[in-house]
């Protein structure tokens, strides 16, 4: 394998990719629901990847390696074009898009506990596919008050 095989690639086409997993489900001799982990992990990092590019591009960020997913998340309130609600419902989005990314890949039951701060989230393919596309959408206009 060559790097240059891995050069053309944008955060988006974790987005397309999972698009097309989800959409064609049945024709995979795989199981459901390692396709349907596979989704939920690519579409975290859709999301992910894209709001640090553009942090690295429009806000100064350089990359912390791991402490990313960390960082990222608190970083949308407050440094993006536009304040308020909006951000903090992309800030969620993408938290809750982590913590089914982390369940998927390392839990081989899906736990569902409450009220402690262990608390897995569980939501359809359907919105986790509605969270990813708005993240990047969002971020997508950013990139319009900026150029």
């Amino acid at each position: 394998m060559y790097s240059k095989d891995f050069e053309e690639f944008e955060p988006i086409d974790f987005l397309e990719l999972s698009k097309e997993l989800y959409e064609n489900l049945e024709e995979f001799d795989s199981k459901p629901s390692a396709i349907k982990r596979t989704i939920v992990s690519r579409l975290y990092y859709a999301s992910f990847l894209h709001v640090r590019t553009w942090f690295m591009n429009y806000g100064n960020y350089s990359s912390k390696g791991p402490a990313d997913h960390y960082n990222i998340p608190k970083m949308i309130i407050g440094n993006t074009p536009m304040m308020g609600i909006f951000e903090k419902e992309l800030r969620d989005k993408l938290i809750i898009l982590g913590k089914n990314r982390r369940v998927c890949d390392y839990e081989f039951e899906i736990p569902l506990t409450y009220g402690n701060k262990n608390r897995y989230y569980r939501f359809s393919l359907e919105d986790l596919i509605d969270y990813s596309d708005e993240i990047i959408s969002a971020f997508n206009k950013f990139n319009e008050t900026y150029n």
